[in-house]
């Protein structure tokens, strides 16, 4: 079983000086969401040292959204994202490129509790930020590497009990592992480079369902796969009678990942990929259908 133990205390705002040169904290606030940084005395332009973005609900807890470190206005280092007080992601930059390890992270798997004099945007209050990460519960869901803003090498894809389901190779741009045996060695249909159907499902269903009601829903949506691979022709078909939430679905199912074709090289363009999620109300059905148009 693939477990991520992060026991780790960060004071985030802490008066620093980088590589001799003397920094200042700088504080925004936009829409109840308050950014922390430092910037060179001598350039407030320039942002260099610790980073944090972060709200406050209205218990006066701190929702902590995304860490990490600046130099010379470009990312660097290790840089962690949140939801719901929830580690999410961890990617590792170098002179603001993404290079080196990218972690994603199954959810409800970690927790964050943070503990401060909130920050008046406006006062003096104490300008610390301190938050811990004590969870030997936080799952993998996948792992790879970034070279210069490219995904590169090895991808492993994990089930929730850390059991690998799905390996590609991005160098290489081919498919190594599918715990479904068949869709490798004979593969006549398009597939997910995300970690494949399961991979799919996952990408899509944290952000629907969280947006569903606790009524019965059914939601699809449909979309082109293009010869190079790509997300095309977007439509959506969902029984919530809310234009607001329909107009955000396209939106929300954006892939981080491309296709796949089939193994004959013959391109995308003719199949078409369905997602269904019905949402009822004892249980919860999803299905993924890929089809030759």
């Amino acid at each position: 079983m693939i477990r991520n133990t992060i026991v780790a205390a960060f004071l985030l705002i802490i008066n620093v000086q980088i590589k001799g040169q003397e920094t200042i904290l700088k504080k925004r606030e936009f829409g109840g969401i308050y950014e922390e940084y430092y910037v060179l005395k001598k350039d407030k332009k320039v942002k260099s040292g610790s980073y944090v973005k972060y709200a406050q609900n209205i218990f006066g807890h701190i929702i902590i959204f995304e860490k990490g470190y600046y130099s010379n206005n470009q990312k660097e280092g290790y840089w962690k994202k949140f939801g719901n007080n929830q580690l999410q992601e961890v990617r590792s930059y170098s002179k603001g490129m993404l290079n080196g390890d990218y972690y994603y992270y199954y959810i409800d798997t970690s927790g964050v509790n943070t503990s401060n004099q909130f920050i008046d945007y406006k006062g003096t209050k104490n300008d610390s930020l301190i938050f811990t990460m004590n969870d030997e519960q936080l799952l993998i869901r996948e792992h790879g590497k970034y070279k210069n803003d490219r995904r590169s090498g090895i991808w492993n894809f994990y089930h929730a009990n850390g059991d690998v389901y799905y390996t590609y190779d991005f160098s290489n741009d081919s498919l190594i592992f599918n715990d479904n045996v068949s869709l490798i060695e004979n593969r006549e249909l398009p597939c997910y480079k995300g970690g494949g159907k399961n991979g799919l499902l996952m990408e899509l269903f944290p952000y629907l369902y969280s947006n569903m009601s606790n009524d019965s829903v059914n939601f699809n949506c449909s979309f082109l796969i293009s010869s190079n691979g790509k997300l095309e022709s977007l439509t959506v078909n969902s029984s919530l009678n809310s234009k607001k939430y329909n107009k955000r679905i396209p939106k929300m199912v954006k892939l981080r990942f491309d296709w796949l074709c089939n193994k004959n090289q013959e391109g995308c363009s003719n199949y078409e990929a369905v997602i269904s999620i019905v949402k009822g109300e004892e249980h919860i059905t999803t299905n993924i259908e890929l089809k030759n148009n």
